[in-house]
């Protein structure tokens, strides 16, 4: 008889994405993060919380999430967003709060549906 180990808290969270109920909405806050899973690539997801981890970078694919309306990245380490920020053309909310952030990149200016209420905070 086998004990099962401990699994991280997203492991579930992430098999979602593989099954038929696809969230549109994955919380994956506050689960000590160092990267983005790169399970979410390939899904159809609207809200991605990643705040409270220990991102330090977020890679360029994240672009790839075309129907990504808010990116909630508040509360970790990093200290630029990728060039290609841009891209992401249906985000509406950008929340980057608590970071080491000292500029955006020069592509934040294409987000036209960004709403300025709750767009790119830095420290």
């Amino acid at each position: 008889m086998s004990a099962e180990l401990p699994r991280p808290a997203c492991i579930d969270r992430l098999r979602a994405l593989a099954t038929s109920e696809r969230p549109r909405h994955l919380d994956l806050s506050a689960l000590d993060l160092r990267t983005v899973p790169i399970e979410i690539l390939g899904s159809d997801i609207v809200s991605l919380d990643l705040r409270a981890n220990s991102i330090q970078y977020l890679p360029t694919w994240i672009t790839q999430l075309a129907d990504l309306s808010s990116l909630d990245l508040a509360g970790n380490m990093l200290d630029e967003l990728p060039s290609t920020i841009g891209e992401l053309g249906s985000l509406v909310r950008l929340d980057v709060y608590g970071n080491n952030l000292t500029r955006l990149p020069d592509s934040i200016g294409l987000l036209r549906n960004l709403d300025s209420s709750e767009s790119a905070e830095t420290r």
